[in-house]
């Protein structure tokens, strides 16, 4: 006796014929007929007595409903689970990222996901750039988002969107009647930067050296969030990414404008070649690629068609 057995006996004993039953199991009346009558043979006693063309179950048959009650609910549990794994909506997900990712793209696509897959469990982490790229290369999380990340040799690296990096000022300050800034007009003005051993460090550095300038750094920060809210209060310039500004926090009296040299920041996807990507992953990445084509036109051809416009107003 197996599974399919058992499953056409239940539903022979809910709906009391074998066309209820076969209608209950998308199965032909033939089948199901069979199936009893190999079932009866191999219990060895019979399990319904054909009474003018109806199935009366035995007593047998009775005691055997009864006592498989169990399992018949484990089926259907199973059964259930199996579908809401083929249509995403059980599972878990942990996911990492760097807080400018992680606090500015991440939340809608989040909330976009989890609005049509309540029983999906999510956990997401906010790190540092190298212990994202960590996090995923030992299996401590199945995917990270990240700007400008690493390669590792067991980690791919997949580009989800890009935009060239800005400049952002206080929306008062002289510069914001400028539709482009270069390395040359900060050159001796208050900047809030990111060190050395950062890699949007690194690009910006190069930038600067690229226009013949040393970059000084008299507020040293990590991650761009911080450089805004700095920005914001009047304590420099900063150069970050776009991506920061999707989110929704506030930055009210923030004016962005263009920069070049052109810095180009990448906001990639990260995950181990290791490991295959389970179905609730990829359903996710396949709507967080939906929220940043979304957004693609990007913040700053809004800031420069502002900018042109009305110089001294926010443009974020």
């Amino acid at each position: 006796m197996d599974l399919r057995h058992l499953e056409v006996f239940n539903a022979v004993m809910r709906t009391g014929t074998t066309v209820g039953a076969a209608h209950l199991l998308c199965a032909s009346q033939p089948s199901v007929s069979n199936t009893i009558r190999h079932l009866e043979d191999m219990l060895g006693f019979d399990l319904f007595d054909r009474v003018k063309g109806k199935l009366v179950p035995t007593e047998e048959a009775k005691m055997l409903f009864k006592q498989a009650q169990d399992v018949f609910d484990a089926f259907a549990n199973t059964r259930r689970m199996v579908e809401e794994i083929q249509g995403n909506r059980r599972g878990s997900l942990t996911l990492v990222a760097t807080p400018t990712v992680g606090n500015s793209v991440l939340p809608a696509a989040i909330a976009a996901f989890v609005r049509s897959r309540p029983e999906v469990k999510i956990i997401i982490e906010i790190d540092r750039l190298e212990k994202v790229v960590q996090m995923v290369e030992c299996g401590a999380a199945e995917l990270g988002v990240a700007i400008n990340p690493f390669g590792l040799p067991t980690v791919c690296i997949e580009p989800l969107a890009k935009a060239p990096m800005v400049c952002v000022l206080g929306k008062n300050h002289p510069l914001a009647r400028t539709n482009v800034i270069s390395p040359r007009d900060i050159a001796d003005l208050p900047l809030i930067s990111f060190s050395r051993d950062t890699v949007l460090g690194r690009q910006i550095e190069a930038a600067f050296a690229h226009s013949g300038c040393a970059r000084k750094i008299n507020i040293e920060v990590r991650y761009c969030e911080t450089a805004c809210a700095l920005a914001q209060k009047g304590a420099g310039i900063a150069i970050v990414d776009q991506f920061v500004l999707m989110g929704e926090a506030v930055f009210s009296n923030l004016a962005v404008r263009a920069f070049e040299p052109k810095i180009e920041a990448k906001m990639c996807l990260i995950r181990s070649k290791l490991r295959r990507l389970s179905r609730v992953s990829q359903r996710f990445v396949s709507v967080l690629a939906g929220q940043m084509e979304r957004k693609r036109p990007g913040i700053l051809s809004a800031a420069r068609e502002s900018s042109a416009s009305r110089p001294d107003t926010e443009t974020v």
